[in-house]
């Protein structure tokens, strides 16, 4: 059912792995809070108190990974 979801993380991971270690990715999660929406916590404090568009918590990591990722590239473009 969550397969495409799956495959998102899976691609989204493959660039989050060139700025991470391991180590680094494995402390990030996220879960599924009481008003039935998706948070995503990532490295050096990182949060989304609201993944917006998740439907899972696959999709809400690749979410949150990927506003992570908007993030660093903001800092490098300043």
């Amino acid at each position: 059912m969550h397969s495409f979801c799956r495959k998102l993380l899976k691609a989204t991971l493959e660039e989050v792995r060139k700025h991470l270690t391991p180590e680094q990715i494995k402390k990030a999660w996220a879960h599924k809070h009481c008003m039935g929406k998706y948070e995503f916590h990532g490295p050096d404090g990182f949060f989304i108190g609201s993944v917006s568009g998740a439907d899972c918590i696959w999709s809400a990591k690749a979410e949150g990974w990927q506003k992570w990722l908007e993030q660093i590239e903001e800092k490098a473009e300043v």
